[in-house]
């Protein structure tokens, strides 16, 4: 068996701890720089996870966003109003609600995705003028 760096686990887990804060004030900085959008930090996780793999099932949306079904059909229903997704229903099975993605719900995702990264980047590069 082989023995394991503490220190090397403990830089990590401090590394993707660092990054989690990151991204959570990028994200902070990105809604209040697209007010427009009016997107929610899940919100954008929602349309991310719809535009790789939707659409789904609503059950199988909360299962991989890890987010309770009543959370995730308010969370919906506002992408829905703001036509940036949309719910139909399984032709198999008519009982089976599916979510999906709209134009308009893939436009905003990457109109919010590119100002996330613009704003990582600005970050990433602030630590290089440190040096």
């Amino acid at each position: 068996m082989r023995k394991v760096n503490n220190q090397l686990v403990e830089s990590l887990e401090l590394l993707l701890s660092t990054i989690g804060r990151w991204i959570k004030i990028a994200h902070r900085q990105c809604i209040d720089k697209y007010k427009e959008l009016d997107l929610t930090e899940h919100q954008y996780k929602v349309l991310k996870v719809l535009k790789a793999g939707g659409p789904y099932k609503m059950m199988e949306l909360g299962d991989i966003i890890h987010t309770s079904s009543g959370s995730l059909t308010v969370m919906i229903d506002r992408l829905v109003a703001k036509d940036m997704a949309e719910r139909f229903f399984m032709a198999e099975d008519r009982r089976v609600v599916m979510v999906a993605i709209t134009g308009t719900g893939e436009k905003a995702l990457e109109q919010f995705r590119n100002g996330l990264i613009a704003i990582l980047t600005d970050k990433i590069n602030g630590f290089d003028a440190e040096k």
